[in-house]
């Protein structure tokens, strides 16, 4: 006989997913509670799935990729929440544009995971913290900066200083 317990365990198991970001887009993103998505000219579309996206990675390593490694701000999100409410895609490019070096010199290749031609809406409701790296103070000024530590404080969403 099913639990009523086991059934809820069934849920997606997506896992933790972050999101790297810019000082010049993190407000807007905060402010609008919204991940919009994109298209990245010659980015890869997935063989069902043409159009924009939202792109997030199982990794927080800054050094992995060009993306993250010019990001300020690293957004934490939880998977298995977001899933309930978007299909989530992995995206593999494989080639040598995208084989890297990982901590011990072996090769990979860059995966991600994608949300296609949707907005992500209520994003504080997925959120599990907001990484904000010390160049962007610098970058942005000590105003923005502060003005983004008080909205995470008003929304009650954790963040970091790295």
């Amino acid at each position: 006989m099913i639990k009523f317990l086991d059934i809820l365990k069934e849920a997606k198991q997506a896992g933790i997913l972050y999101h790297w970001t810019n000082n010049s887009n993190l407000l807007n993103i905060l402010n609008t509670n919204t991940l919009v998505p994109n298209y990245t000219e010659g980015g890869g579309m997935h063989k069902d799935q043409p159009g924009p996206y939202v792109s997030f990675t199982r990794s927080k390593n800054k050094n992995q990729f060009t993306i993250a490694e010019e990001a300020n701000a690293l957004l934490i999100v939880d998977g298995d929440k977001l899933s309930n409410n978007y299909k989530i895609i992995p995206f593999q490019d494989y080639g040598s544009d995208y084989e890297l070096l990982d901590d011990v010199g072996d090769q990979f290749d860059e995966s991600e995971e994608r949300i296609y031609k949707k907005t992500i809406k209520n994003l504080d409701k997925y959120l599990i913290k907001v990484i904000l790296y010390k160049n962007i103070e610098s970058f942005w000024g000590e105003n923005k900066f502060n003005e983004c530590i008080e909205f995470l404080k008003e929304k009650n969403i954790p963040y970091e200083i790295k």
